[in-house]
């Protein structure tokens, strides 16, 4: 409740990402960089790194843009889709209705041991449409900004995506 109301007071947010891809498929992750922007309820992911592409998320929509190939696609950002969207501004309470919380150890997702102002969290889905996806989500919140810094996420193929937020302003 107390990361939540500090939540609320953030107006905006930009930060600088990168994100990693993993696969057993694959022997190198997929790394891609950028940046991302909150304003209210909506979400921007400028990609810069491997290749320029724009994702939006507001309350209704979900817009990826690749300027390269000239194409926008457009997906419907329906309640479950849209809390798993990957913002570094989450409202834990609405997530309690979609997963389970349980505190992790901080070293698993790359804090100091003794950090006191970082949690780290594992969400399980409750529902059998998330489940089918996902097979958690691990979450290091700094409860100082607050802001995550680091999300894995963890899907049934075994394949994981690692988002990591640095530069927060």
């Amino acid at each position: 409740a107390e990361i939540d109301k500090r939540t609320a007071r953030v107006t905006s947010l930009k930060a600088k990402f990168i994100q990693r891809k993993r696969s057993p498929l694959l022997k190198r992750p997929i790394e891609s960089s950028g940046t991302v922007i909150v304003k209210g309820d909506r979400l921007r992911w400028d990609t810069l790194k491997p290749e320029l592409s724009i994702l939006t998320v507001d309350s209704a929509t979900i817009r990826i843009y690749y300027p390269a190939a000239k194409t926008l696609e457009i997906h419907a950002a329906a309640g479950d889709l849209r809390l798993i969207s990957g913002t570094p501004l989450p409202r834990l309470s609405d997530l309690k209705a979609q997963f389970t919380f349980q505190e992790v150890d901080l070293a698993s997702l790359g804090a100091a041991a003794d950090a006191k102002d970082m949690l780290a969290l594992e969400l399980k889905p409750i529902k059998a449409e998330l489940q089918s996806h996902l097979t958690s989500v691990h979450v290091l919140i700094n409860t100082r900004l607050p802001c995550v810094q680091r999300l894995v996420i963890a899907d049934q193929d075994q394949e994981t995506t690692e988002i990591e937020f640095t530069d927060v302003q």
